[in-house]
This record gives C-alpha cells, structure tokens and sequence, in this order.
C-alpha cells in the first residue's frame, strides 16, 4: 500500500510548538473522583493502551493528574520506549510526562504515534557533546568559553562570545522543544 500525500503545504514545527508537557497535579485524588494510580511498571514497550494500574487504595505519594486524551511518556530509561494514550482519569509517577498537542495544529490521537516513532527516540537518545543536559525547554550545552541554548529560530547561536560549536548547534536545533 502506497500513500500518495500532498507535502507541498506541510512546515516544519518544533515539538514543543505543537505539544506541551502538562504538570498539573491533585492534592486530594479522592475528592477529585480518581481512583486509579499509573506507575512506570503499568506502562509496556510498544503498547499505547493501559492495559493494568494501580489502586489508590493501595496507597501511593503520586500527585501528577492525567487525563483523557493525554499521551504519556516514561522520561527514565527513555530507551524503552514507554508510551500511552490515556483513556481515563488517574495520577501517575513523577517519571511519567504528560502531553497534550495543541489541538488546532495535531490531533491529540496522533501524538503517541509520533512519541513512539523511531524519529522521536532517535533525537531523544542522540550523544551529547560533553558537557550537556537536556533541560524541558530544549538543551543547554557549557564550555569553559561559551553557552548554547536553543533559540526561538530554526537557528542557535551561542548566547555569550566565545568560539562556535557546529556540534553544539546542531544539537540544540534538533533538541529544541524535545522532553528530557
């Protein structure tokens, strides 16, 4: 099966353009009519469905709300691939983010396709100059002369003077807008 698909009106967005990381969090998860608890246990390699979770009444110190339609993403050993369309309402570890897209840009059905994409995993994965992490916003990368930091352009520059670094560039554009 082939797909013929119109690309000429297609643009390249950043991820966190079209997706944002949703933080919000429950004091009370029983006042708020929740009662089941996702942990990094219940999310399976290649599976998008949540097929098992944990009872409230088990007890647990998660607060991280999730919601329907969110897709959730394990941030520890992201090797693995954990990704999930959640279909309920539930709280869940703090090693678990939760993404919405911004709907008038993707279909929120679509974004675990695009998290569980070997594309994704690649730029998530990719080496590091040394010394670097990667921050929720994107990457900061510092030498003894200079500090990379992604820019709101397709470009990055270094924010202080010092040398430039191909490497380092190269790094934050394709970083910009990705989770940690």
């Amino acid at each position: 099966m082939s797909l013929n698909l119109d690309k000429s009106t297609w643009k390249r967005v950043a991820f966190g353009d079209v997706v944002r990381n949703v933080n919000l969090t429950v004091r009370d998860s029983e006042v708020a009519g929740i009662d089941r608890v996702i942990a990094m246990e219940h999310l399976d390699p290649g599976e998008l469905k949540i097929e098992r979770w944990g009872s409230l009444a088990d007890g647990t110190t998660f607060t991280r709300r999730v919601k329907p339609g969110q897709t959730l993403f394990g941030k520890r050993r992201a090797y693995q691939r954990k990704v999930a369309y959640a279909e309920f309402d539930a709280i869940c570890s703090g090693d678990i983010l939760t993404f919405e897209s911004d709907e008038s840009q993707m279909l929120s059905e679509f974004l675990p396709f695009l998290v569980q994409s070997n594309e994704f995993s690649t730029t998530l994965l990719a080496p590091l100059p040394a010394p670097c992490h990667r921050a929720p916003t994107g990457l900061t990368c510092r030498t003894s002369s200079s500090t990379y930091r992604p820019s709101t352009s397709r470009s990055a520059s270094p924010t202080s003077s010092g040398p430039s670094s191909a490497t380092g560039v190269r790094y934050a554009v394709a970083l910009k807008g990705s989770p940690r």
